[in-house]
């Protein structure tokens, strides 16, 4: 039986977490046996409730032990009886030297898998790297020219939510009573611009709209992001937090509108899965945005940090159901055509060996 071991430093609530686990998902319906190497966080046991094996480790560990990771990590893949590796990290450059010579002692083929932009040269065994997956196009190059990594090993593959958990609303957007709920997903970190979600959702209350706005996500600027919400006098109108585990798909079911604010890399895996949902979709021109998104047609594209135009946008949305509604199918349909699950599938089976 095959056993795919996926290296991932966190499990925290993000588009990168979820494509992670929904990675893990294709190849346990094939019938291979996954187990995820991590600290953890608040996606663990949403992980484990489908099957996926939780083994604590801190890959990331402070200077006492950096010494001891190669050596500890290499004995954990032997008991774990490992056959191959599937590493996904927001910093490949760190962790590619300790896994490129932990595989290479074992023999183990890995594939490495890129969420974010590269800027610095990543380490890889060149016989045993089988692929390093990137999500959209946009990242192919750094890791091409600041990362070093062989064109040929590239391996563009679009987010893929499976399908069984994104055919069914509860409602339609904007079809229920009561105020709207507008939604912002994903890691709270530096590509992603919540100051423009929550300057929009500022305008959105000095017009006294009974908006409801949600962000949903957690990362290094959370902290930042509530004081700035504190200090807009938005904590009755806005709500920060990570979605828990019985309720994470809910929780976006129930958006009546969804802004990605991803500026680095374009939309992610949880910005497809809104889609998917038939969410009518707002996004930060930006990235993968421009492929992906036919401005007025499936989605909205508008420039980061214009948050008066994000105000403006929502109230013509939320004015218009009729008009919102054929926004989210176009979506939809977009997401469905342009990445089909199987087909997803089929390829992360295929470079895992299975």
């Amino acid at each position: 039986m095959s056993h795919v071991v996926f290296l991932r430093p966190d499990l925290n609530y993000s588009g990168a977490t979820q494509r992670t686990i929904g990675t893990a998902l294709a190849l346990l319906e094939a019938g291979s046996r996954v187990t995820f190497i991590t600290r953890g966080g608040s996606r663990s046991a949403a992980a484990a409730a489908h099957g996926i094996e939780i083994r604590p480790f801190e890959l990331a560990p402070g200077r006492l032990g950096r010494p001891f990771l190669r050596r500890r990590l290499a004995d954990l893949l032997v008991e774990l009886k490992a056959t191959s590796v599937h590493v996904s990290a927001a910093d490949l450059a760190a962790l590619g030297p300790v896994v490129a010579r932990v595989t290479r002692r074992l023999g183990l083929p890995y594939v490495l898998e890129a969420t974010r932009p590269i800027d610095r040269e990543v380490e890889f065994d060149s016989a045993l790297l089988r692929a390093v997956i990137v999500p959209a196009e946009t990242l192919a190059e750094p890791l091409i020219n600041h990362g070093r990594l062989p064109r040929e090993l590239i391996v563009v593959l679009p987010g893929a939510p499976p399908d069984e958990s994104s055919d069914a609303r509860p409602h339609a957007p904007l079809g229920h009573t009561g105020p709207a709920v507008i939604g912002c997903t994903g890691s709270f970190d530096e590509g992603f611009d919540g100051e423009w979600f929550l300057e929009a959702a500022r305008i959105a209350k000095q017009a006294k709209e009974p908006w409801r706005f949600v962000m949903l996500g957690e990362g290094p600027k959370e902290r930042a992001l509530r004081r700035r919400a504190r200090e807009a006098g938005l904590t009755s109108s806005v709500t920060i937090g990570v979605p828990t585990t019985d309720t994470a798909l809910s929780t976006l079911r129930s958006l009546d509108i969804h802004v990605s604010c991803r500026t680095d890399t374009g939309p992610g895996w949880l910005a497809l899965q809104t889609m998917r949902l038939g969410i009518p979709g707002l996004f930060a021109a930006a990235g993968e945005a421009f492929t992906l998104i036919k401005d007025q047609h499936n989605g909205i594209l508008i420039q980061p940090g214009d948050a008066r135009r994000l105000a403006d946008e929502i109230a013509s949305l939320i004015a218009n159901p009729e008009r919102a509604r054929a926004l989210g199918e176009a979506g939809r349909r977009t997401s469905f055509e342009r990445s089909p699950r199987t087909a997803f599938n089929a390829k992360i089976c295929e470079l895992h060996g299975l």
